[in-house]
């Protein structure tokens, strides 16, 4: 009975006094008050299903976020590509434990009908290989805190700026942390 702590993406809105929402959460996660603190990455799951097709990330933070962008780079060929996307929050501890966030995309599109946050240029089996390079940033909903990291082949190039690409993320790497959590 978890999914009582989940809802559609409000947090402005501060929990009701509604007894039978709050004593669930309570239960379960032993919270009454509202849980504040940077958001922290503390699963992330990228997977691509070759049956139909979408690359999935799936994000768990602890604490909620406000913003998230999704880095995906191949530097392995000669002529580099690389997008961004917006992970979205799809549930959430009413008391700020917790977000959760995902992003599902089209695979294997020509490079000219990519659309960020619906297709990718990538196909299964580039993740399945471990060709590309991914970087995760989350922004905290009441501070200005992030916390991000840089996994694939070319993490650490791509940390230390020595990455041979055209297009850099727009959020800055220099607090990344290298590896997932």
């Amino acid at each position: 009975m978890w999914w009582w702590g989940l809802a559609c993406r409000a947090p402005h809105t501060v929990p009701t006094d509604d007894p039978q929402t709050t004593d669930v959460h309570s239960a379960i996660y032993g919270l009454d008050t509202m849980q504040e603190g940077p958001a922290v990455i503390t699963r992330v799951e990228v997977a691509c299903d070759w049956s139909v097709g979408p690359l999935t990330l799936d994000v768990e933070t602890e604490h909620w976020t406000r913003d998230a962008r999704w880095y995906l780079l191949d530097a392995s060929a000669i002529d580099t590509w690389s997008e961004e996307h917006t992970p979205r929050s799809y549930a959430f501890d009413l008391f700020g434990a917790f977000d959760l966030l995902a992003s599902e995309l089209v695979t294997g599109v020509h490079r000219q009908d990519q659309v960020a946050d619906e297709s990718t240029v990538f196909a299964c089996d580039d993740i399945d290989q471990d060709r590309i390079t991914q970087a995760l940033m989350v922004w905290s909903f009441d501070s200005e805190d992030t916390d991000c990291r840089v996994w694939g082949p070319d993490a650490q190039a791509l940390l230390d700026g020595s990455a041979q690409i055209e297009r850099w993320p727009l959020f800055d790497l220099s607090d990344c942390t290298l590896g997932l959590p």
